[in-house]
């Protein structure tokens, strides 16, 4: 009976570790998501940006065009 009683402490242990482990392990997984979710909405945000910059310079081109024909 002592025998299983240590070996029922030894697997309670390990269960233990493997269990800390785990949520060590998945706590990195989902920060590291979180940082790619974050770092793609910022890519989308600086992409929109830039799109809106080169917009706003086709508008005043066009206009300054338009402005140097009717001179």
């Amino acid at each position: 009976m002592r025998q299983d009683q240590v070996l029922h402490n030894i697997i309670l242990e390990v269960v233990a570790e493997v269990r800390l482990e785990l949520e060590v392990l998945v706590e990195s997984v989902v920060a590291e998501l979180v940082d790619n979710i974050q770092a793609h909405k910022l890519r989308q945000e600086l992409l929109t940006l830039v799109v809106a910059v080169v917009l706003v310079r086709v508008i005043l081109v066009q206009e300054m065009e338009k402005m140097v024909d009717l001179v």
